[in-house]
């Protein structure tokens, strides 16, 4: 049977903590923000056809969409924790049986929820806020190849690059991601603009659709390639729903599905009252937020890169080397945050002009822009320490966190906020509740104890 290699036993375990990092987490980093960029460059393609219609039509996408990363986060998270963590004890039929479980519940969680799209897509969008015609029928046309098409290949990229990373190979995990997106960005132009296809708002969700695809079968390429050198197995054999398993992971991927689809549930909400002030909003709205994945993913892709090495040395019992992993990665993150946040204060029109020159839009999303991402160094420390909470199986610490941020009290406030400062009131809700949550994250590390146990201290 294929057992870690004496190079990734010695990555978890004997190189100096912060090389460690360096080494699991830079490479996530990257393919963080390769996919930023793809996403990025998704937005500006359509945004260059200056049709508000196209912009806002994507930007009431986006909660059908984020599903897909609801279901990545609830499969691919929690395997790839618990794969970590066995591989510290050196339990590798259970590394089997984990991978083999996340691999074939993704395809068949994401199939049946393509299924329901087929079908539903368009009352589902009309509820999102897609009422005139011209918005649905590009919005329509989004999901059908996004999400219907598209949906099994889009999740199970992102699980197999968590599963790949838990073993300790961080830079093929960020091939396969890093392909699909640099294959969008070569594809968006030739698909949208007339020069090529000229198929606009469709042809940027055909461009995603094959691009995942083409990742997804990256990954099969490496594990057939590497099935003797691996612990990996997606083998039907292996499958299993023990709870002790299966069930376990799916408790400690919860808090970042919760998190992703309060966060889905919040931007429904946010849409249907930025709606109310019109189309120039809504598209405002949606550049926005994306330019806010930036600095969000590199800090959730420091997360992820991380969670491999916490879990690990925490199964391991190695706690010296979790607080060193610890402190290090906090340093790093909150000086990304602070970075970013005073890029964006100074440069939030420059940003909103490259992507559109629509006046109205533009300056609506700037003050967006200034607003939305005053507790950009916040949410950096919030899913770092998620992650901690992860490693060390705390899922209902981590879970009370997610919910404290997103899709609980957000939404309340964000009518309240509206009604105090029309339009822009909503977009300081955020910040807030950033700062709220992260007393919660602190409390609960350094002074609530789980079980008698008071957690250890960095």
């Amino acid at each position: 049977m294929a057992k870690l290699s004496v190079r990734d036993k010695e990555l978890f375990e004997n190189k100096p903590v912060l090389k460690s990092i360096l080494i699991l987490a830079a490479p996530t980093i990257i393919g963080q923000l390769i996919t930023i960029i793809y996403n990025l460059a998704d937005t500006w393609f359509i945004a260059q056809t200056n049709d508000t219609s196209q912009v806002a039509a994507v930007t009431l996408v986006l909660p059908i969409y984020l599903m897909l990363t609801v279901l990545s986060g609830l499969f691919g998270v929690g395997s790839g924790s618990m794969i970590a963590s066995a591989l510290g004890v050196e339990k590798y039929d259970e590394v089997k049986k984990l991978s083999s479980f996340a691999f074939w519940i993704t395809i068949f969680a994401t199939g049946l929820y393509s299924l329901i799209l087929l079908f539903f897509r368009n009352p589902l969008l009309v509820l999102l806020g897609a009422r005139e015609e011209a918005i649905l029928s590009y919005a329509s046309d989004y999901v059908l190849f996004t999400t219907v098409v598209g949906g099994i290949p889009t999740v199970l990229n992102v699980v197999m690059a968590h599963l790949v990373r838990a073993t300790g190979k961080s830079l093929h995990a960020s091939i396969g991601m890093v392909l699909g997106a640099i294959l969008n960005i070569i594809l968006d132009p030739f698909f949208i603009f007339p020069f090529g296809l000229g198929l606009q708002c469709k042809g940027a969700a055909i461009a995603t659709c094959i691009s995942n695809s083409v990742a997804v079968s990256y990954f099969l390429i490496y594990l057939l390639i590497n099935r003797k050198k691996t612990v990996l197995s997606i083998h039907i054999k292996y499958f299993t729903l023990q709870k002790a398993l299966a069930g376990k992971a799916i408790l400690i991927g919860l808090p970042n599905a919760a998190m992703t689809f309060c966060a889905t549930f919040s931007n429904v909400v946010l849409n249907l009252l930025v709606a109310n002030y019109g189309t120039s909003a809504v598209a405002a709205l949606g550049i926005v937020k994306k330019i806010d994945l930036v600095p969000a993913h590199i800090s959730q892709g420091l997360a992820q890169g991380v969670l491999p090495l916490l879990s690990y040395n925490h199964a391991a019992k190695n706690k010296e080397r979790v607080n060193k992993t610890v402190r290090y990665a906090l340093l790093i993150t909150l000086s990304l945050g602070a970075v970013f946040l005073v890029f964006y204060e100074i440069f939030a029109h420059n940003l909103m002009s490259f992507f559109i020159t629509d006046g109205e839009t533009v300056e609506i999303g700037t003050k967006f822009i200034r607003l939305h991402c005053m507790a950009m160094p916040l949410l950096s420390i919030l899913f770092l320490y998620i992650a901690i909470f992860q490693s060390k199986e705390k899922s209902g610490r981590a879970m009370l966190v997610s919910l404290a941020r997103k899709g609980t009290l957000d939404i309340p406030l964000m009518i309240v906020m509206d009604m105090a400062l029309p339009l822009y009131g909503i977009m300081l809700v955020q910040p807030m509740l950033d700062f709220v949550s992260v007393i919660v994250v602190l409390l609960l590390y350094y002074y609530i104890p789980s079980r008698g146990e008071r957690l250890s201290k960095i």
